[in-house]
């Protein structure tokens, strides 16, 4: 499929949906995938271009979403396949907490020349969102010395258990994985402009989870927030 002009481009659809070959995907996905993966729609992809999703049919569909928000360029724009391509070439694999790269150095200096904060900047880099709010958890506490934090209802931080303890925009992302992690402490987000408590609260995206884990401020509650925060527990009723 080649890429296409946005002027150009549109849905196609071509089958019933979900397709006979997407239909067949799927029943494979209830046998042998594990249930923890959740999807709101039988979408079975198989390539993309721009702002095109083609699945397995051949339907096409614009994604408004590009992605899950993680190719802001597009699909499969050729510069990032090149590099990909390239990369894949020189070293498939790699481990920043055994060994030194080159390319580490590279991004993050360019990091450090756009992060949102004054002061020196090192980096950290994860996996995923979810790994880079366990990271933020874990730095705020070593650097304050406080075991306190302070997530907000709506929020979704992730799945691994201690951002799971954060989340707090569904009760079933939480239904019988109590308990965990203690020390956290889930709050409305008006309760923060208006106890005047010294806070630095885990927020709802990674970007912000890195600007939390750089934060020097107290990660526990003063006595006015606390009485304004509900505990998390409460989110364990259904």
């Amino acid at each position: 499929m080649a890429t296409q002009t946005f002027s150009a481009v549109g849905p196609k659809i071509r089958t019933k949906l979900p397709g006979p070959k997407a239909q067949a995907v799927l029943q494979g996905d209830a046998q042998y995938i594990s249930p923890s993966y959740t999807r709101s729609y039988p979408l079975v992809a198989k390539r993309g271009r721009g702002v095109i999703v083609e699945d397995v049919d051949g339907n096409e569909f614009l994604d408004f979403s590009a992605g899950i928000a993680v190719v802001s360029t597009g699909h499969c724009h050729p510069k990032v396949v090149a590099a990909i391509q390239k990369q894949a070439a020189e070293l498939i694999h790699m481990s920043g907490t055994d060994f030194y790269y080159e390319s580490m150095i590279t991004l993050a200096e360019r990091l450090s020349k756009v992060a949102p904060m004054s002061g020196p900047i090192r980096a950290y880099y994860g996996n995923s969102g979810t790994e880079a709010v366990e990271a933020a958890m874990k730095l705020a506490r070593y650097h304050t010395k406080r075991q306190g934090i302070i997530a907000f209802y709506g929020a979704f931080h992730g799945r691994t258990m201690g951002a799971l303890s954060l989340t707090a925009s569904k009760t079933q992302q939480r239904r019988r994985f109590f308990p965990v992690v203690p020390g956290v402490a889930s709050a409305a987000g008006s309760a923060m402009t208006t106890a005047g408590a010294p806070l630095a609260p885990v927020t709802t995206e990674p970007s912000s989870a890195t600007q939390l884990a750089i934060s020097t401020a107290a990660v526990t509650a003063s006595g006015a927030m606390r009485s304004r925060i509900r505990p998390d527990a409460s989110l364990a009723r259904t």
